[in-house]
């Protein structure tokens, strides 16, 4: 008795903390959304982190859907772009997604059909060979905070000299996220400006609610 009790407790405290983050709407689309990708996850087997991961459960996506919208872009790339959902709600004319897990590509692909964004298994060098040389908007979230320093540097370093870059949006955690949830596993907290001399941050702001990252936009400066 006193397990399942301690079960409702901390399923209770969950739900709490996801109405007083998301509101009555969002709590709902986040758990119908969650429960969805449940059963998707079974077809796909792609991995579960994107259930309870989604777009409507995570503020953060929502924050940079905003913040790219906000700029107006024509032609969008996203690397590490998951099941697709913060590129196929940028309002863009040309956009394309890119990440190493293809079966997340081809979730992205078969329910983003209509959208019109190109979805791509790959990563950083892959961005090199679409045809575009214009790119408005560079999106890398939730995953470069495991890319070493001198992995993202030299991609950089590439991509501004084979493409002309106006905005990169990238993320990164707060050290007070770190110590409160005692992370010590390696996690890198990148600075774009010391990666190339043409890059200034233009931008930075919280992550919508969560308070675990920041979100931040750099212009490249030519």
């Amino acid at each position: 008795y006193r397990r399942v009790e301690k079960t409702f407790k901390i399923m209770f405290e969950k739900l709490k903390r996801k109405y007083l983050l998301l509101g009555l709407r969002g709590t709902f689309l986040c758990i119908f959304n969650s429960f969805l990708l449940f059963v998707f996850c079974k077809i796909y087997r792609f991995d579960k982190w994107h259930i309870k991961g989604n777009y409507f459960c995570r503020t953060y996506k929502r924050k940079v859907v905003e913040l790219a919208n906000s700029l107006k872009p024509r032609v969008v790339v996203e690397i590490g772009c998951g099941l697709g959902e913060i590129i196929k709600r940028i309002h863009a004319p040309v956009k394309y997604g890119f990440d190493i897990d293809s079966k997340a590509i081809k979730f992205a692909k078969h329910f983003n059909f209509f959208n019109k964004t190109k979805f791509f298994v790959g990563s950083f060098n892959d961005v090199l060979q679409i045809p575009e040389k214009n790119i408005d908007i560079i999106i890398m979230v939730n995953f470069i905070h495991g890319i070493q320093p001198f992995v993202l540097k030299n991609f950089l370093t590439n991509l501004l000299l084979d493409k002309k870059i106006k905005y990169i949006i990238i993320d990164r955690y707060t050290l007070e996220y770190l110590e409160k949830n005692k992370i010590t596993s390696e996690i890198f907290l990148h600075n774009l400006t010391e990666y190339s001399k043409k890059l200034k941050k233009k931008l930075e702001v919280d992550d919508g609610g969560e308070k675990s990252r920041i979100i931040e936009i750099y212009e490249y400066e030519a």
